[in-house]
């Protein structure tokens, strides 16, 4: 990576993804990261460090979840307007906004998605695999042909062995299926 001063004391950076991944490898004690990057127009696949490695996914498998939900919307299955239950006994950690907002909170599905997708809200992730079902999503995830993707269970809850999981190419495809709208019409 090198930092260039333009004329008139502008500063620039001439780098490319390779050196830049190249970079932060160097300087930081991460032993393990993976990248992918894909043109979403065209498809190319512009660069690409283990993304077919699994890795742990964290709460980028809420984009999964949001998929099929939107899915089941567009199949008429689910609206967004539908009303949703909510019981302080279903707060998990990484819920404090809906633990704040919960007496005032008029609880749908697009409530539980905007929670889900904006403040990563770990309790509107659960309500809404509880709605869809985590079978619904593996299973959407395997016609989308994401076979790293894999929802293992909720968010906050023990499991042995088993986590959320995806990988870089994986979660590309995704956003890039989500852009361009396959297998949804909203």
């Amino acid at each position: 990576m090198r930092v260039h001063i333009a004329q008139g004391g502008s500063l620039y950076v001439d780098s490319t993804l390779e050196n830049i991944v190249a970079h932060y490898l160097e300087s930081s004690a991460v032993s393990r990261i993976g990248v992918y990057a894909e043109d979403v127009g065209s498809g190319e696949k512009l660069f690409e460090l283990n993304s077919q490695q699994v890795f742990r996914s964290a709460s980028t498998i809420k984009l999964a979840i949001a998929y099929e939900v939107m899915r089941r919307v567009d199949a008429g299955l689910l609206r967004l307007e539908d009303d949703v239950k909510i019981e302080r006994s279903r707060f998990v950690g990484g819920s404090g906004l809906m633990r704040l907002m919960a007496g005032n909170l008029k609880p749908n599905v697009e409530c539980m998605l905007q929670l889900m997708l904006t403040v990563s809200d770990n309790s509107a992730s659960n309500i809404l695999v509880d709605l869809v079902g985590k079978s619904s999503v593996n299973n959407s995830m395997r016609e989308l042909g994401l076979k790293g993707t894999i929802l293992a269970g909720k968010f906050m809850y023990a499991r042995k062995k088993r986590f959320n999981s995806t990988t870089p190419a994986d979660m590309v495809r995704l956003i890039s299926a989500i852009y361009v709208g396959r297998g949804l019409v909203s």
